[in-house]
């Protein structure tokens, strides 16, 4: 059959969807090819509701509003995830020995002098709850053409002792624990 400029309605049920299409027939010589292009122009379409998957990079304009996630990879909001997610920022530092994160890991530093052959003795303003896990130590100089050596010899949840072979200063240290 072909159809001539035609204004007309038509509702059609596709894929359960409600297409409605106005005056569009004119557009079609043929009813056959009408009828299929309003069926792949649905199938093409993103649908209000029903599962689909869609695969191209699509851009939107808004951000989209989603329902809170209630099983893994549901998509979520930046807010629920800055109020479900522990972050570290602590509101300011004013030099104290020891800092401590939400997980139970702790930080302590601090600087000592130290006399050149000779044992240094560092006690911790408060001791390690279980475990040190690594303490380091460096000289605190800007000089380049000295060398230096120095080792740690014990430690403890209460402190530490290292032994230096380098020149009399101060030595910075960190350690690391739990």
């Amino acid at each position: 059959m072909t159809i001539s400029a035609l204004d007309l309605t038509v509702t059609d049920i596709v894929a359960g969807q409600s297409v409605y299409v106005v005056n569009e027939l004119a557009r079609w010589t043929d009813i056959e090819t009408w009828a299929a292009t309003v069926v792949t122009d649905v199938n093409n379409s993103v649908l209000k509701t029903g599962n689909q998957t869609i695969a191209g990079i699509k851009t939107f304009s808004s951000s989209p509003i989603v329902p809170t996630p209630t099983t893994d990879m549901q998509a979520s909001t930046k807010k629920y995830v800055d109020d479900n997610t522990s972050v570290y920022t602590p509101a300011s530092y004013a030099g104290e020995e020891s800092i401590t994160f939400p997980n139970g890991l702790i930080i302590k530093n601090g600087v000592v002098p130290a006399v050149e052959k000779n044992t240094v003795n560092v006690s911790f303003g408060s001791a390690f709850p279980t475990a040190i896990k690594s303490i380091v130590v460096s000289r605190n100089t800007a000089e380049t053409t000295i060398a230096y050596s120095w080792t740690v010899t014990a430690q403890s949840v209460n402190g530490f002792s290292f032994y230096t072979e380098g020149t009399t200063g101060n030595y910075d240290w960190i350690a690391i624990g739990y």
